[in-house]
């Protein structure tokens, strides 16, 4: 049996524990994942055919998807005279250095480069959510896929993989320079971080460091 001193003392130091590293910053990163780890399962890390963010960038397998990105800017962009790459273009330049401070590793994109990943990334983010939100337009996503030989479900994995992910205030930066019209409170879900990803379920994306894009599984209706 614990004697009352051992107890406190155990007591005294859990409670000791509870509050450990609040007074540290709260900084996200994205890094690598090590080799052992990879080397594993090599297959498990790398996306199919959606590359987000430094790590897999310049992959010439990619090159259909890197032009569906510029394809879902220009989408984006047409859907109000209004929206403008200059903006976006001037909202990622602003916020390079605190994009960069995410990826400690990448240090070979210059500045040009990697303002115009983010904005291509993340434009192509936004007009995917469109275009699977807007029941007139999933039938038209589909149709595009799978022109390009891909399906939805693969795109959604890509997005949920470690190494393939830029920080949700990417999103938010181009989405709030972006003039869409507002269905169902479309543009609160974006800007608070939270999707609509079955009908009946909401997944909160705001308290996470990066974009986990969930999308509806092909079996629902």
């Amino acid at each position: 049996m614990l004697t009352r001193q051992l107890w406190s003392s155990i007591e005294n130091q859990v409670i000791q524990t509870i509050h450990f590293g609040d007074d540290l910053p709260h900084k996200h990163f994205s890094y690598r994942v090590r080799t052992r780890v990879r080397d594993e399962d090599p297959g498990a890390y790398s996306p199919k055919v959606l590359p987000l963010g430094p790590f897999h960038r310049g992959n010439p397998s990619f090159k259909k998807m890197e032009k569906l990105k510029r394809k879902f800017t220009s989408n984006l962009l047409n859907r109000s005279h209004l929206n403008s790459i200059d903006e976006y273009v001037a909202a990622m330049r602003g916020a390079e250095e605190r994009v960069r401070s995410w990826y400690p590793e990448v240090h070979d994109i210059d500045s040009n480069e990697f303002v115009e990943m983010m904005v291509f990334d993340g434009c192509f983010l936004i007009e995917l959510f469109l275009k699977f939100y807007r029941t007139n337009e999933m039938h038209q996503l589909r149709q595009i896929f799978f022109q390009e030989g891909i399906t939805i479900d693969v795109v959604r994995n890509d997005c949920l993989m470690i190494e393939n992910q830029i920080p949700f205030f990417v999103l938010k930066l181009l989405f709030e320079r972006s003039h869409i019209h507002d269905v169902m409170g479309i543009s609160y879900r974006i800007s608070t971080g939270e999707w609509y990803v079955r009908r009946t379920t909401w997944f909160s994306l705001s308290s996470t460091p990066f974009i986990s894009l969930l999308l509806r599984s092909s079996t629902l209706p």
